[in-house]
């Protein structure tokens, strides 16, 4: 992988970062409540366990990025 290709690949992870970011925040105080988080839950974790759940593997190892994306959409849009 020549320095381009590199760049570009740490270009979107950075960008699929700041979504998952983006949709932790957006979740913010509206998970609901659990009896295993008596502080309040980690919205931002919550995010990366979905991935996870869905895709078995981490953001960055997620081949369809634009599912992701979109995935993300959904996860914003049905805090669960």
């Amino acid at each position: 992988m020549n320095a381009f290709d590199l760049l570009l690949t740490n270009q979107k992870y950075s960008n699929m970062y700041k979504k998952i970011i983006e949709v932790g925040n957006h979740l913010k105080d509206k998970l609901p409540d659990s009896k295993r988080h008596p502080k309040g839950r980690n919205a931002h974790a919550h995010v990366f366990q979905m991935i996870k759940k869905k895709y078995g593997c981490s953001y960055k190892n997620v081949s369809n990025k634009r599912e992701l994306w979109e995935y993300l959409d959904w996860i914003k849009k049905h805090p669960c």
